[in-house]
């Protein structure tokens, strides 16, 4: 009997693939001889992506040419995160999972996503992606299917399942929702021979597992594989779904309203084709509703598939209708998103290159978005803030295959080729660790390692540290690792479905065990080894455990609900791209914003979160709010110093404003400012109302408060300034009241003073840290475990602290009894500098000129201050030799208006001799004991002719208690001692010889201080990064540190 319905029909029912990365006789006769309609790609055949287009044009043009009326559907499992079949480093981007995607919150950047996957595999020809995957996860623990699914919420499913759909659709390829009736409730197998069986009833999965597939479905999904599980439950006995008429016509196409293209799971599947047989399952898919039926790659049985389908037509098993109905449906698909003239004409590279910047860019924003930090109990996050630079971090990682389209996948083969052999006898463990820190790492890693290796050496690199790395196995914790453990001052632990790899649940819990009890060993260990103690002091001694970190890079469900587990980080895939991301996360580059997607999500939220309250921001008001403001710097005060029921000794009781902000949302308790409770060393001592006060026309003040309107106390304050010299917004002071820690006004208060500052159209940059006023130059350092809390809290709103610089002020005592070091005394130098003392307005044109030099903010501020300062403020001016005319009185005096008893600078000399002070070349114009007699005085004191022309190559301020800027710096203002102040030299970057040129302007002010009979002069703000060392070597002390940090204004948030 001849059939109208022949081979040519009949092959393009059937989905195909086949082995080797080029077209091999097989697949070449299934096109040809067979017609066959459709070709699913693995990673097998994909080399990369140019290789891919020439593939898949190959593929094509042979159907072409074999009188195919329509293009062949070329299909790839690209559902992105672990599930790749097409790696190209360089022109194909990764993307995380679909649980990945969900944990960012964004159905947009979700059908981004989508659509820029779509666009890359559209460039290379494939035309028919296997996505998006639909199931839901009724138990995340057990469930193989893990991150490929977007979750356990059936609506939060269907939600980012449609995106996706949506996405892939917009970029040109048909799209497949798998796997129908969902692989999310299957019941755990005994072997891989027994059949995956679903126990759910009907009515139960209409009420969950079948939403997402419905809701697909109704906005337009192209087709649908269907399971090759059992269903077993009351009212439904089916072997396999994908054979099963009840599943497919019933369920699938009369209840969820399916009209598109449905494909059978795998034929080739054990258990199915040794139960029934392919020639048999093919023509039961059919009958049951496939349109489609899919076989993997032997070529034996893909014959058998064809021709046990001729068969079943020819015995009237299966009437030519059906065929005709599922012909008509794959036709229709092809048509909606295929043409001769895309298939023949694939874009290729060009097109990859273009979308290569865009895509990257999206690429990166999904992954940093996608990084979950459940849970930070012990505040270790971001790891910069609580290891110093010459502390070591360990990383320990499990031992696992590589991704198949991955770079380490193929950086495992070409080491095995290039070694003679593939899969070699290898160890299960290394017993080497490995310093990532070396860029000379072993290239003798053993079968496993090499997935985590570049993690290991980003986190050396970005930290610019010594970090650690060693695997692990099954054997559990071995010598080495309690070695490498004691070493290292924080421990990273990676696990990678641990509830399916149990060894890994143990190692991790105890590594953890082992961190958290090394507060109790360390005091054993030997004090003298060159590594680092086990455990972190703070100032009071007490010792915190051994900071540890559990990364889960596959299922977050690994210790989501395990509460032991104080830091838990989740990335969703183990690809690079997810692994920078988590290195960005864990160094505090990035702000960690993702969350864990469905149920599970919600239940940790309730458990874990504190207390967050939005309070109302009102803008200071000076006459309403200054009392209040002292009565709160008081109250803060008093806390500090143990007094009002406050105890001394524990800095949890303290609340000042950069520390109080770091536990007022619970992640920790205020940094004790000083070591003492000597309120002169107290960074508040001196510190009222009116101390945050600029009131200069240069800067626009907006000071913000969270008050009490019914009993118009201040519960918080924060200072904030824009120097519009600069571009600078600066957040000066957070103040919160004692009794209202942990309750979330720092946050409050941050977040409307950045939102404040950045409304300003200039702005350029945010700084934590105000020079001026200088009550706080950045966050305090004085105690090092608070210090961290502090970073850890500022970084978690959204500071980086890599772009941190140390600050310090500092003290110099006894000065009427101070000498000059030896190392500043000699001879006679070449007198190439010169020096003046000036004060007056009329200066100014050339002094801030000269300042422009310095971009630091406040500088210019605190030159405008001083010269407006009337003769309590001075600047010291260091010029080149020669360019001055001095006016000097008949006795040699320089002639001044200013000249009396409460100048900064009286007439009288204090030496009789003329002497200079030389430090390599450069003359002071300094006598040992004090300033040179009246020739050199009038040098220090004249007014300069023609002053417009100078050239200054270095300035200081200097100023005593009664001046106009000893307001805005305390510390000058104690009442106990007579003090005076020196701040922010300038040096012009034409000057060599920076420290020398800054030791003799400081010296000069020292000078002048102690004639006024100062017994102190505080240095104000100093870089603290070695600068300070020489200042050290004259006697200075610091007094305060502090760290100040900085952000591009435009960049913030991201």
């Amino acid at each position: 009997m001849v059939l109208d319905i022949g081979y040519r029909q009949m092959g393009q029912l059937f989905v195909m693939g086949f082995d080797g990365t080029t077209v091999d006789p097989q697949i070449r006769s299934l096109i040809e001889d067979y017609h066959l309609g459709a070709i699913l790609l693995s990673a097998k055949n994909l080399k990369s992506a140019d290789e891919t287009a020439k593939l898949v044009l190959e593929l094509q043009t042979i159907a072409r040419q074999a009188g195919h009326q329509l293009p062949l559907l070329i299909g790839l499992d690209q559902e992105n995160g672990g599930v790749n079949s097409l790696f190209d480093d360089t022109y194909i981007r990764q993307f995380p999972s679909a649980m990945g995607v969900a944990a960012t919150g964004s159905t947009k950047l979700a059908r981004e996503v989508a659509k820029a996957t779509a666009q890359e595999l559209r460039a290379v020809g494939v035309n028919w992606i296997l996505g998006p995957v639909l199931d839901v996860l009724t138990d995340g623990k057990n469930q193989p299917l893990g991150v490929r699914s977007v979750g356990d919420d059936p609506q939060e499913v269907a939600t980012y399942g449609v995106e996706s759909m949506k996405g892939y659709q917009d970029g040109g390829v048909a799209t497949c929702g798998k796997h129908f009736p969902s692989y999310g409730n299957l019941e755990v197998m005994v072997s891989q021979s027994d059949v995956p069986v679903i126990t759910d009833t009907v009515d139960q999965l209409r009420l969950s597992a079948l939403v997402p597939f419905r809701s697909a479905i109704s906005q337009g999904l192209d087709s649908m594989i269907v399971g090759g599980c059992s269903m077993i439950s009351q009212g439904m006995n089916v072997m396999h779904a994908c054979l099963s008429e009840e599943v497919i016509e019933d369920l699938l196409r009369s209840d969820l309203g399916f009209q598109g293209v449905v494909v059978s799971d795998c034929l080739e599947m054990e258990a199915l084709s040794s139960n029934i047989g392919v020639g048999g399952g093919t023509v039961m898919a059919l009958k049951a509703g496939c349109d489609l039926v899919l076989l993997c790659r032997s070529f034996t049985v893909q014959q058998e598939a064809i021709s046990g389908l001729r068969l079943g037509v020819e015995n009237g098993m299966i009437s030519k209708e059906r065929i005709r109905q599922s012909l008509a449906r794959v036709s229709a698909m092809k048509a909606r998103r295929t043409n001769w003239e895309q298939a023949l004409n694939p874009p290729g590279i060009s097109l990859l290159s273009r979308l290569r910047p865009s895509h990257t860019n999206l690429s990166m924003q999904a992954y940093n978005s996608s990084i979950t930090v459940v849970r930070d109990r012990g505040n270790l996050l971001p790891l910069s803030s609580i290891l110093e630079p010459d502390e070591e971090l360990l990383l320990l990682t499990p031992l696992v295959k590589p991704l198949p389209a991955s770079a380490a996948a193929a950086a495992t083969t070409a080491a095995a080729v290039a070694a003679g052999h593939a899969g070699g006898e290898r160890s299960r463990e290394s017993t080497n660790s490995i310093d990532a820190s070396s860029s000379s790492m072993s290239s003798n890693i053993k079968s496993g390692e090499a997935v985590f290796r570049e993690l290991g050496r980003s986190l050396a690199r970005r930290r610019n540290g010594r970090v650690l790395h060693t695997s692990y196995g099954a054997s559990g914790v071995r010598p080495i690792h309690e070695n490498l453990i004691n070493r290292a001052s924080a421990v990273i632990v990676v696990t990678a479905d641990s509830n399916r790899n149990l060894y890994q649940h143990g190692f991790t819990k105890h590594v953890s065990l082992i961190c958290n009890n090394s507060c109790m060993n360390s005091s054993t260990n030997n004090t003298s080894s060159t590594h680092n103690n086990s455990a972190r002091r703070n100032s009071a001694g007490y010792q915190r455990p051994k900071a540890v970190v559990v990364v889960a890079v596959s299922s977050p469900y690994d210790f989501a609900k395990d509460p032991t587990i104080g830091t838990y980080v989740c990335t969703y895939d183990l690809t690079d791209a997810a692994l920078q991301a988590l290195v960005r996360v864990l160094y505090g580059e990035v702000s960690p914003t993702g969350r864990m997607p469905g149920t599970l999500s919600k239940s940790t939220a309730r458990r874990t979160s504190q207390p967050r309250q939005q309070w109302l921001v009102e803008t200071w008001n000076a006459e309403r709010d200054s009392a209040a403001l002292d009565t709160l710097l008081t109250s803060i005060r008093e806390s500090e110093s143990g007094i009002g029921g406050s105890s001394s000794s524990s800095s949890s009781n303290v609340h000042n404003e950069m520390g109080a902000s770091s536990s007022i949302d619970g992640n920790s308790n205020s940094i004790s400012i000083s070591n003492s409770s000597n309120s002169s060393s107290n960074i508040l001592a001196n510190v009222r109302a009116d101390t945050f006060l600029l009131k200069s026309a240069d800067v626009q003040e907006c000071h913000l408060v969270v008050r009490n309107s019914s009993t118009h106390a201040i519960n918080g304050f924060c200072a904030t300034y824009f120097f519009r010299s600069t571009g600078t917004g600066v957040i000066g002071a957070i103040l919160v009241d004692p009794a209202r820690r942990r309750l979330g006004i720092g946050s409050s208060l941050h977040s409307r003073a950045i939102q404040t500052l950045r409304q300003h159209p200039d702005i350029k940059q945010l700084q934590l840290g105000s020079r001026l006023p200088g009550v706080y130059l950045g966050i305090p350092r004085t105690d090092p475990v608070e210090r961290r809390r502090l970073r850890r809290w500022f970084a978690k709103l959204g500071w980086s602290m890599a772009l941190s610089r140390p600050l310090c002020s500092m003290v110099l005592r006894d000065v009427q009894s101070w000498v000059q070091p030896d190392g500043l005394k000699g001879g006679r130098g070449s007198g190439e500098v010169e020096y003046d003392l000036v004060f007056g307005e009329e200066y100014a044109d050339t002094v801030i000129e000269h300042v422009r030099t310095s971009s630091r903010q406040g500088v210019a501020e605190v030159y405008r201050t001083a010269l407006a300062g009337g003769p309590h403020c001075g600047i010291i001016r260091a010029k080149k030799a020669g360019e001055t005319s001095i006016t000097s009185n008949a006795n040699g005096n320089a002639a001044s208006a200013n000249n009396n008893n409460n100048n900064l600078v009286n007439a009288g000399s204090e030496g009789d001799g003329d002497g200079e002070m030389v430090i390599d070349g450069l003359q002071l114009g300094l006598e040992e004991d004090g300033l040179a007699n009246d020739r050199l005085h009038g040098r220090l004191h004249g007014h300069s002719h023609g002053h417009g022309n100078e050239t200054l190559v270095g300035s200081v301020v200097v100023y005593n208690a009664r001046s106009s800027l000893a307001r805005l710096v305390p510390a000058v203002r104690e009442a106990r001692v007579r003090a005076g102040g020196i701040s922010s030299p300038v040096i012009s970057p034409s000057v060599g010889e920076y420290a020398m040129l800054v030791q003799g302007l400081i010296v000069l002010g020292i000078k002048e201080i102690r004639k006024q009979g100062g017994n102190t002069v505080i240095l104000d703000c100093v870089d603290g990064d070695g600068n300070s060392d020489s200042l050290t070597a004259m006697g200075f002390s610091v007094l305060h540190s502090f760290e100040e940090l900085t952000c591009d204004a435009a960049a913030w948030g991201r």
